[in-house]
């Protein structure tokens, strides 16, 4: 898989690589190789759930360490050099 990263998700490279055998453009490894259409539309539906919610909690995670605001007692945003 090219785009396998540390972060990925283990079960969403292996849903990955199920879609690239039995639902990919490319000629399977195997001609045995299938899987039923209905299959097929759920795990690239997972997929683009993991990929969603993974860019959800990078925007998150990116605002939470940002230098712009910073976090008051009551959790109210407070620009910094108040």
């Amino acid at each position: 898989m090219s785009n396998q990263t540390s972060d990925r998700n283990p079960v969403a490279d292996a849903l990955e690589a199920i879609l690239q055998e039995a639902g990919g453009a490319d000629r399977p490894y195997s001609t045995d190789s299938y899987l039923p259409s209905h299959l097929i539309e759920s795990a690239r539906t997972a997929l683009n759930n993991d990929r969603a919610d993974r860019a959800d909690r990078e925007k998150r995670q990116a605002w939470e360490t940002s230098n712009e605001y910073d976090l008051g007692p009551s959790g109210a945003r407070l620009k910094e050099g108040r």
